[in-house]
């Protein structure tokens, strides 16, 4: 009993100090929405102190207003992401979801889409939302939809690391919110960092695969989106893309911002 308390303990605080390394605060409502109220209420009082107000709770009125902003934004747009029977689930994510946005920030989305579609997918989604997605290399990006990762249903595993673990845990669902279960299913790992698997977490479920005719046009989609991107002097990396590409991935997100956050973590733990 003593050492599940220590390790408790130890999860929360490395909970608590990642995100006070990405600059934002933690209220207990968080806190017992990822670890559950058992294991918030029996912390040490000594820990709650690093949470920097007073009785452990965060009133950041701005904060919340410019959320809901957002949020309304999202809803708003949400038919313009809906394409068929394709899509699975849809969160928000970044800065939003943590907590650590700012007005002129731009409005990261988490998509999932059957099997074989995701690049068919993307390119009529940006034809769909046309001004309403972010551009390469823009300097206004505020209220922007920023297609931050596109993932096929046999895409949901992701490196177990206090990043994705946080990325997971703060996503805010705003299509199909019972579809989290099914990814957290796919990442049994949280478990190692405190989080919960609930009881019908570990379900049967069967990816939908698109026919014949769809996964050729979306490998031709693929194609074509990389040679767009080549010519726009995006210089795309051939290796990442490709190597998304085969697990069920579509990431453009600068993975140089995780390694920092990561090593930051690191440090702060004298590793």
């Amino acid at each position: 009993m003593l050492l599940l308390c220590v390790n408790n303990t130890k999860q929360i605080k490395e909970f608590l100090i990642f995100r006070n390394n990405i600059g934002v605060q933690t209220s207990k409502k968080l806190l017992r929405e990822v670890f559950g109220e058992k294991m918030v209420d029996t912390m040490p009082m000594s820990l709650l102190k690093t949470l920097n107000r007073k009785e452990g709770e965060i009133t950041n009125t701005i904060t919340d207003e410019i959320i809901s902003q957002k949020l309304n934004i999202v809803k708003t747009h949400l038919s313009k992401f809906l394409m068929s029977d394709w899509v699975k689930y849809i969160a928000v994510t970044g800065s939003i979801a943590s907590g650590a946005v700012r007005g002129d920030d731009d409005i990261d989305i988490f998509v999932v889409v059957k099997n074989n579609t995701m690049w068919i997918y993307r390119a009529l989604l940006l034809l769909k939302l046309k001004d309403l997605a972010r551009k390469e290399f823009s300097d206004d990006s505020k209220n922007l939809f920023c297609l931050n990762l596109i993932a096929e249903e046999r895409g949901l595993e992701f490196p177990e690391d206090i990043f994705n673990f946080h990325e997971l845990y703060t996503m805010i669902p705003v299509y199909n919110l019972k579809f989290k279960k099914v990814i957290f299913s796919k990442n049994k790992w949280i478990e190692n960092w405190g989080g919960r698997l609930s009881k019908d977490s570990d379900l049967n479920y069967v990816p939908q695969e698109g026919s014949v005719i769809v996964r050729v046009l979306n490998t031709l989609a693929f194609v074509l989106q990389y040679i767009y991107m080549k010519l726009k002097g995006h210089n795309p990396d051939k290796r990442r893309i490709s190597k998304n590409n085969k697990i069920g991935r579509i990431e453009f997100f600068h993975e140089y911002f995780k390694q920092e956050k990561l090593s930051l973590f690191n440090k702060s733990l004298g590793r």
